[in-house]
């Protein structure tokens, strides 16, 4: 069942109101959205959620990604509202919590559950009255008790048609206001291709984007990412020690040598140049693509980045994935990794490391069945899991850069999916 939770703006007059329908499990950047809708505003400003008790030092705040800690009220406790929904805030009849929106007019909304309703596709208005005042107008606001009007039926299809714009993949394609902070700006392209392809599969997976609560690093996580991270963690010691370099700019083969024997690598090769051992050739491009490193002179040196990344996991799974898509400029390629990530950070698929199993093979053609589904076709026919096998590129490059077939857990994968999608 969903909530019915009553919203009132409690700083405008005439006071406008909604009785709104909504999933509990929406995290509250979603509900973000939907009010947006269901009130007319425009998206244009800071906004937060507040779950208020008697005293006003006591309330605990809900806040997105882009505040800084120094913002926060002292005494304060902040959650970020991509990992709270609004069932688990509104529990009971009379539970109620605040949304402030535009802190400069601040646009006070109270949400108050007051009981079940009927299920659907997304969020709907039940019932509401009045209208929002127009952005940036608070220094014109009226103070005089003016009538509240009921929304006709005609306008409660217009405010539902709204959220159904913000919260359907298949007819908004603001990117922003449909995912927050989920999705970085590497997603934003194909996003404008699967709205355009209109299809219900695809628009499945999107719905499906958008509902899945975002991983934590629990502490188990964190210990196997730590392991999985490893090499990369060492290279990057490495080059804060310095890291000797050919006069062609190639990993000097001393270096090489001992890299290859230190994590046992299978070079398939007796050579020690970096371009004969595509693992040693992929630790150099990439930590260069991701700016984790500079050259200075016939060295490679850590760089300021990858200093901070250095101890920052999540950041460093970030600019490592950013580092896997810009190796490929080709739209279809691209395309076909940010769907390999959703495929797996919605559990639609399993990850699996390329040439580990045979049955890594579904999650490319699940790949090129969506590839399909937009309409790409590879010299004339619809592509195939052959054509995409740098599908799961971005999570390889985090998981596996040295190409020893790591199995991560499900929860690991799901979780480092999520964080690529935010490069």
């Amino acid at each position: 069942m969903y909530l019915k939770v009553r919203v009132s703006l409690e700083t405008a007059q005439p006071r406008a109101t909604r009785l709104i329908a909504i999933d509990p499990a929406l995290t509250l950047d979603r509900v973000h959205a939907v009010l947006q809708s269901a009130f007319g505003w425009s998206n244009s400003h800071l906004h937060q959620f507040t779950q208020r008790n008697c005293r006003l030092e006591d309330r605990k705040f809900f806040i997105y990604p882009y505040w800084e800690p120094d913002m926060l009220e002292v005494g304060s406790f902040a959650d970020p509202e991509t990992d709270v929904s609004i069932g688990e805030v509104l529990r009971e009849a009379g539970d109620f919590c605040y949304y402030e929106y535009d802190f400069g007019d601040s646009w006070v909304h109270r949400l108050e559950l007051e009981g079940q309703a009927e299920p659907a596709d997304f969020a709907y208005v039940i019932e509401g009255a009045g209208q929002a005042p127009e952005e940036d107008s608070r220094g014109r606001q009226t103070d005089r008790e003016l009538p509240v009007h009921v929304l006709s039926r005609d306008a409660l299809a217009e405010v539902n048609a709204r959220i159904e714009a913000s919260s359907n993949p298949r007819v908004s394609a603001d990117v922003a206001l449909v995912f927050g902070d989920r999705v970085g700006p590497i997603f934003g392209a194909t996003w404008e291709r699967i709205v355009d392809a209109r299809n219900q599969e695809l628009n499945d997976l999107c719905v499906a984007l958008m509902k899945q609560p975002v991983p934590q690093l629990t502490p188990e996580l964190q210990q196997e990412l730590v392991q999985v991270l490893a090499p990369w963690a060492d290279f990057l010691d490495e080059a804060e020690r310095e890291i000797p370099l050919t006069k062609s700019g190639y990993l000097a083969p001393k270096f090489t040598g001992g890299f290859v024997e230190k994590w046992k690598i299978n070079a398939w090769t007796k050579s020690l140049r970096e371009v004969d051992i595509p693992q040693m050739w992929r630790l150099h491009e990439v930590s260069k693509a991701a700016k984790l490193r500079r050259k200075y002179r016939s060295t490679l040196r850590l760089s300021s980045t990858g200093k901070a990344a250095r101890n920052d996991h999540p950041e460093l799974i970030r600019r490592l994935s950013a580092a896997s898509f810009a190796r490929y400029s080709d739209a279809f390629f691209r395309d076909a990794m940010v769907l390999g990530l959703m495929l797996v950070a919605t559990g639609a698929q399993a990850y699996v490391p390329v040439g580990a199993r045979v049955d890594g093979r579904e999650l490319r053609e699940s790949v090129a069945e969506c590839l399909a589904a937009m309409g790409w076709m590879i010299d004339g026919v619809t592509p195939n899991s052959y054509h995409v096998t740098m599908a799961t590129e971005a999570l390889e490059t985090v998981l596996d850069p040295l190409h020893q077939h790591v199995d991560p857990s499900p929860e690991l994968a799901l979780y480092c999916a999520w964080q690529a999608l935010k490069a």
